[in-house]
């Protein structure tokens, strides 16, 4: 069985709020939610990660401790490689090539190269111009 990011948050944000309940209202789910994540999340792991005290919140055992580092440390990651991919998606690379007839190059390519210039500083762009006659 293996564990899953949402069991690991969950876990993380049980013992930030030191509460199952204030942890599923922060994470805007419910508390069977937190608590059925956490338990799955502890027979994943084959090792007892919280202790639950009636009314008076959570503490963490031994093993909870050292998980407790080590899972922040993959959601930050996990966080990481999401923002760093949707970057990657939002880079353009590449040369663009634009093409224009001589009697519309003069009014709208200085305006048109300029705004991708400015969007774009690193891209290379190649303008044509063609004669409208054949």
């Amino acid at each position: 069985m293996h564990f899953t990011l949402k069991q690991l948050k969950y876990f993380v944000s049980v013992v930030e709020e030191d509460s199952i309940v204030e942890a599923a209202r922060k994470l805007h789910v419910s508390q069977p939610s937190i608590s059925v994540g956490i338990k799955n999340l502890e027979e994943a792991l084959s090792q007892q990660l919280l202790i639950r005290h009636h009314a008076q919140g959570v503490s963490l055992t031994p093993s909870g401790r050292r998980m407790y580092e080590k899972a922040r440390e993959l959601l930050r990651l996990s966080e990481e490689l999401e923002q760093n991919s949707r970057t990657e998606n939002e880079l353009v690379s590449g040369t663009i090539a634009i093409g224009c007839f001589e009697s519309a190059a003069p009014l709208y390519m200085p305006k048109l190269v300029a705004g991708f210039k400015k969007q774009y500083p690193t891209s290379p762009c190649n303008c044509m111009t063609a004669n409208s006659t054949n």
